[in-house]
């Protein structure tokens, strides 16, 4: 067995700098939800939790948990990370979402609409991490 650290991309980008920057963001927003994604690091939720409330999800539970926070508080702007790539998958759904029927709609979040899906696209932030370097997409 190799003695070597197993890293991870996902756990390297949380820690950075440049996500400190993105909480700090979501912490001059209010009111603001960080929704962390399940496999990242103790510290960093810890840390997160500091600057921003923040919750935990899976990749079965995030879009769920979501739309209910949003449904929730009024106004609320959600901040996802560190996962860009579900972050950037969760805007296009919603982006989608904006353009079904209430009915259809209402199948995936019954406290939903067309109306409140596309007031809420504004609100939702995603991390993402670009090649070799950090940036932030809002």
């Amino acid at each position: 067995m190799s003695s070597d650290q197993i890293g991870c991309s996902l756990a390297d980008a949380a820690s950075s700098s440049a996500y400190t920057h993105f909480l700090k963001e979501a912490s001059r927003s209010p009111p603001s939800l960080h929704v962390i994604y399940i496999n990242t690091s103790l510290e960093t939720k810890a840390h997160a939790h500091e600057l921003i409330p923040t919750i935990t999800c899976t990749s079965s539970n995030v879009v769920t948990t979501i739309l209910q926070a949003f449904a929730q508080i009024p106004g609320l702007n959600v901040w996802y990370g560190p996962d860009s790539y579900m972050g950037a998958n969760i805007a296009d759904l919603f982006q989608r979402m904006g353009l079904m029927s209430d009915e259809e709609i209402a199948e995936i979040h019954p406290s939903h609409n067309k109306k409140s899906i596309n007031s809420l696209l504004p609100r939702l932030h995603y991390y993402q991490v670009c090649g070799s370097h950090h940036s932030m997409l809002f």
